[in-house]
């Protein structure tokens, strides 16, 4: 738009930019797209190891799932992408494994224990869903406060507890609904579309 309207400018205005912090933004993006892919290869790798590779290819999707659903929900909020927001989703990275293992190595309990496979996860969902709930809300309950800082600063830090809600809800939901839906699915991958 600038360009567009310079040419209807005397040739002796200069036009600057300031404030840009696009660059920063940019930046920040590409350091939170490592960050993820870290947290994803670091979690795989962990998981892998005590809990199996199927078992673990559940927990590691729920990290790009749940930031995307987050994300989504922000978009939707009209709230745009900031510093803080992505320092937020950062942060969140490693919050958001821990509903999807704990369903994950619940379900594989069971299935050691002789339930099928179906059974399983909905069992693994059903019981787990307060612990879960209980949780995410402390965590969340532990972010709330900043919503209500006053003046600049807290105009400022508000973002920080409301990615943090979105993303860990995200991450709650797909524990608890995702999961076990593709958890008890992946044996027959031909189910998931009749789910």
């Amino acid at each position: 738009m600038v360009q567009e309207e310079k040419a209807h400018w005397p040739d002796a205005v200069h036009v600057t930019f300031s404030q840009d912090q696009s660059k920063q933004i940019r930046i920040m993006l590409r350091d939170l797209e490592n960050n993820l892919i870290s947290a994803v290869v670091l979690v795989l790798i962990v998981t892998i190891w005590y809990i199996g590779l199927r078992a673990s290819f559940l927990v590691v999707i729920a990290i790009p799932g749940s930031f995307l659903a987050g994300i989504l929900m922000l978009y939707l909020s009209g709230l745009t992408v900031n510093v803080v927001v992505l320092f937020s989703l950062i942060f969140s990275a490693g919050m958001v494994v821990d509903s999807a293992t704990i369903v994950v190595e619940y379900a594989d309990r069971k299935m050691l224990e002789g339930y099928k496979r179906a059974d399983a996860y909905v069992e693994a969902a059903t019981r787990m869903f307060w612990p879960i709930f209980s949780s995410t809300a402390t965590v969340l309950a532990a972010f709330a406060p900043l919503l209500f800082w006053p003046g600049i600063v807290g105009e400022f830090m508000k973002y920080m507890p409301l990615t943090l809600m979105a993303v860990l809800s995200s991450s709650f939901f797909f524990a608890l609904f995702f999961t076990p839906c593709w958890g008890r699915c992946s044996a027959n991958p031909r189910r998931i579309i009749l789910v």
